[in-house]
This record gives C-alpha cells, sequence and structure tokens, in this order.
C-alpha cells in the first residue's frame, strides 16, 4: 500500500489546507506517509517534500503542524514502533498452542518486521543514523517508549520462561498486569530472555539488508534461511535443556 493510493488521502490544489479538506486530520495523514515513506527509505532517503506531495500539501505544512521534519518523523517513529509491538504479539498469539509455536511465532515476526520496514528497523537499531529525530522522540516520547519496550520484553520474558517450564500462559495480558519489579527479579530467566533478544536482533540487521542480490543471490538467501531455522532451533532446545 502506498500513501497517494489510500483512500483516505486526496489530492488538493496547492496552499494552507483548510480544516474540513481531509477525511481525517491533516496531522494523522502526514504521520502515516511518514511512517510509510521510513519504511521504504529510510530517514536518509526520505524527505519533507516527498511525504508532503503524497498528501497533497505544501512542505510547509509540516512545519505548520509540527514544527519541523524531525519532529515529525518521531511521531512517526512512535506510531511505527506501536505498531511493530502490535503486529509481533499477534503472530505470538495466532499460533499453534505450544509454548515452542508461540515463541518461534514472535521471534519470526521480529524478523518479517525487519525485512519489510527495514527503514525503521534501521532507525531503531542505529539511532545516530537518524540523531536529532531519535533525541526527539525520546525527548518528548520517552516514556511512551519505555512502556512500549519494556512490555515488548515482558512479553518475549513470559514466552522463553512458557518453554523452559513446557506451559502456556493462558492471559495475553500477562506482561501488563505483571509488575515490572516482579520481572525483574527473575534475574536469571529475564537474561535469557536477553540473549534470545540479542539473538533475534543480529538475524533482524542481517535480514533488513536490501543488498542480497549483489551479495550473493540465492545462495545467500537460501544459507540466510537455515541459518535462521538453525538459530531459533538452537534456542528453543537451549531453553528446553
Amino acid at each position: 500500500m502506498t500513501t497517494q493510493n489510500s483512500p483516505h488521502v486526496r489530492r488538493r490544489q496547492r496552499g494552507r489546507p483548510k480544516s474540513d479538506e481531509f477525511a481525517r486530520p491533516l496531522k494523522d495523514l502526514l504521520i502515516d506517509a511518514t511512517v510509510e515513506a521510513v519504511s521504504a527509505g529510510g530517514t536518509t532517503d526520505t524527505s519533507a517534500r516527498q511525504v508532503a506531495d503524497a498528501v497533497g500539501v505544501q512542505p510547509a505544512s509540516i512545519n505548520y503542524n509540527f514544527g519541523s521534519w524531525n519532529d515529525l518523523i518521531a511521531q512517526a517513529a512512535l506510531r511505527a514502533y506501536r505498531s511493530y509491538s502490535e503486529r509481533i504479539w499477534a503472530a505470538a498469539l495466532s499460533a499453534p498452542a505450544t509454548p515452542e509455536e508461540r515463541l518461534t511465532a514472535f521471534l519470526r515476526a521480529q524478523l518479517a518486521w525487519a525485512e519489510e520496514e527495514s527503514g525503521w528497523a534501521a532507525f531503531f537499531n542505529f539511532p545516530k543514523s537518524a540523531q536529532t529525530a531519535s533525541d526527539i522522540l525520546f525527548g518528548r516520547f520517552g516514556e511512551q517508549m519505555r512502556q512500549g519496550f519494556e512490555l515488548n520484553y515482558g512479553r518475549l520474558y513470559r514466552l522463553v520462561r512458557d518453554v523452559q517450564e513446557g506451559v502456556v500462559t493462558a492471559d495475553p495480558e500477562w506482561a501488563e498486569k505483571t509488575g515490572r519489579d516482579a520481572i525483574l527479579a527473575d534475574t536469571k530467566m529475564l537474561t535469557e530472555a536477553i540473549v534470545v533478544s540479542w539473538t533475534s536482533l543480529g538475524m533482524q540487521i542481517w535480514g533488513s539488508r536490501h543488498q542480497v542480490e549483489q551479495l550473493g543471490g540465492d545462495h545467500l538467501r537460501d544459507y540466510n534461511a537455515r541459518a535462521q531455522n538453525l538459530a531459533i532451533e538452537k534456542i528453543i532446545s537451549g531453553l528446553q535443556a
């Protein structure tokens, strides 16, 4: 889907938009367009003009509504991170009800997101690639990002613990209901979850590269798939052991 083809977006003549000109608030349209543009091209190759053109407004509308282009990137990043969190957790919950399948689905959803949303994967994993926007994100929305980060780790912690214990936690909101202190107190299991997360992160970073054809083509693609399968198998068998 591209923002230009979205049913919520219609082209307009140049000039400051009227408040009732769009079916949705202009700020939301600009955030959505930025989420899509950065996802495909990263922050370096995405411009304010590109986003403004996608919505059908002047680039000045970005400054008028957000203060700056980097402020818009920061708000788009918050929305992108929330979408990422929802996506990977939905994948875990829709998997077959075994601890191994749920953890596998969670990890594979992370990999798929990094491949499909590689621009945002670069932004979150390498914040210095867009330092100003990253600083604004954590300066203005730091608490919301911290809560989202801890929620994702709480969910991963529970999935990892389920595999080790051979159970499936029935309550999908377990992480939200469990205090952070209780999770932090389980040092050994939380450390296991962090190691799993680091392994997944390495696969995400490699999977988000788009030079597969230049680096090896089908051979590299095949070895990547095998390595991902082996890494997940080793994660599962290590936890079961």
